[in-house]
């Protein structure tokens, strides 16, 4: 191929990407476009919203991990898709998966028992997390997990109770700074022995107080 025919095809393949891009790219063509050999345009069509939920799908079986990502963190991708990728052997796309708003409790459910941590924590903070999930991960190996327990205004006042116990005084600071922590544990944090717990427990009082 002349160099001119590759630039040409180039210029081709970079105006098809940022047009499957466009949030008025008509769903049809996004459908089309979908099914493109080139990995490019393909990314730009799982990252739009406006691509309907059947090419989704299909992309979120697509052979480059890219596109999986990138159809994993679309808040249109469907729930049985979603939950497809929380088992995707790339570690980057089931991050995704676990950041996405949109993924279905069961799937979240599946990634608190990921080996990654980082997918852990992710869901660690997510507002769909079911009860139970949140009582295993408050019990993580990994701090930074629980300290994102901790963090969540959806846990439980008994799981606060239990985080603020924490050997780590960083998942206790985030019990602190939830809003959900009732004001009887705040007043006991703000009488511990560490100064920054008992300071910010106290902060956190004064600003409850009408």
């Amino acid at each position: 191929m002349s160099k001119k025919r590759k630039n040409t095809l180039g210029n081709t393949l970079r105006w098809l990407a940022k047009y499957a891009s466009r949030k008025n790219t008509p769903p049809k063509v996004l459908a089309r476009l979908a099914g493109c050999p080139h990995q490019a345009v393909r990314e730009a069509v799982a990252e739009n919203e406006a691509t309907p939920p059947a090419a989704l799908t299909r992309l979120a079986a697509d052979g480059n991990p890219a596109v999986r990502i990138e159809v994993a963190r679309n808040r249109n991708t469907p729930p049985a898709a979603l939950e497809k990728l929380a088992k995707d052997k790339d570690s980057n796309v089931r991050w995704f998966v676990a950041r996405n708003d949109q993924t279905p409790s069961s799937a979240l459910a599946d990634l608190a028992n990921d080996a990654d941590p980082d997918i852990r924590k992710q869901v660690a903070g997510q507002r769909a997390t079911p009860p139970e999930t949140f009582a295993k991960l408050a019990k993580d190996q990994d701090w930074m997990v629980r300290a994102e327990v901790a963090e969540n205004p959806r846990v439980t006042p008994a799981l606060l109770t239990l985080l603020a116990g924490d050997e780590v005084s960083w998942v206790q600071l985030a019990v602190v700074f939830n809003p959900s922590t009732p004001a009887e544990l705040l007043a006991a944090l703000a009488k511990s022995e560490d100064e920054t717990l008992r300071a910010g427990a106290a902060k956190a009082l004064a600003v409850r107080k009408p």
